[in-house]
């Protein structure tokens, strides 16, 4: 097998694997789950809450993080692509040909001179909400934060912050609790992959492109549950 031939969908990967999480967690042994409650204390069931609910929340966040770069990325090659070309025909065709507009013309203005993608990550690109922006002015389509504030503001005050707090945690006794208020109480983790959805939904519905089920739900995999392995021989 020649797996640099191998094409996987990575936000498609991401996203059902965010939503996996949500399933049951088996108790080892004999003992009803309020018995193992009682014995080993709450903090073993918070934990496991919380590393699935981080699980939730990063692979939520880089579904959007894959499909933003692959977008981008055909953006590019096209728009430097079809510049080379009409080089070409300027040298060949001294006269100018007004149909020979770059595609994606504002996106080569500001980008196209840079010759390998990872350099991009050097520009405001750098941030996930503008490369989001920079899509739906390359499609040509309106933005999020303009047509839906509502899930503009989610995913930037929520979504965002929670990956942010989980990729880069600090014990301050100020914030630390209140964020995993937000994590394990205020929200649910079916809002976090909501909210990535409704993003990637944004952009097929704006360019009236045939949507695939995997954005609405699993069509690959799934998890049967997690066991529970605490004092497993109690």
């Amino acid at each position: 097998m020649d797996i640099s031939k191998i094409n996987l969908d990575l936000t498609q990967l991401y996203l059902e694997m965010a939503r996996s999480v949500f399933t049951k967690v088996y108790f080892a042994g004999d003992r009803p789950p309020e018995l193992v409650l009682l014995t080993d204390g709450i903090e073993p069931a918070l934990g496991i809450e919380f590393a699935l609910t981080s699980v939730t929340i990063i692979y939520t966040y880089l579904s959007l993080e894959a499909f933003a770069n692959y977008y981008l990325y055909f953006i590019w090659e096209a728009c430097k692509a079809f510049y080379e070309v009409s080089e070409c025909q300027k040298q060949k065709h001294p006269a100018p040909n007004k149909k020979m507009i770059p595609p994606y013309h504002s996106f080569y203005q500001k980008y196209g001179h840079y010759d390998k993608f990872e350099e991009l990550k050097k520009t405001d690109l750098r941030d996930l909400d503008t490369r989001i922006k920079v899509l739906c002015e390359a499609f040509e389509i309106r933005k999020i934060h303009e047509v839906n504030v509502r899930l503009w503001q989610q995913f930037k005050g929520l979504l965002k912050q929670a990956r942010h707090f989980l990729v880069h945690p600090f014990p301050d006794p100020t914030k630390f609790p209140k964020m995993m208020d937000t994590l394990l109480r205020d929200t649910k983790g079916g809002e976090y992959v909501q909210i990535a959805q409704d993003i990637i939904k944004h952009f097929y519905k704006e360019t009236r492109a045939e949507m695939p089920e995997w954005v609405e739900k699993n069509t690959l995999f799934s998890i049967g549950g997690f066991e529970y392995l605490h004092k497993k021989n109690c």
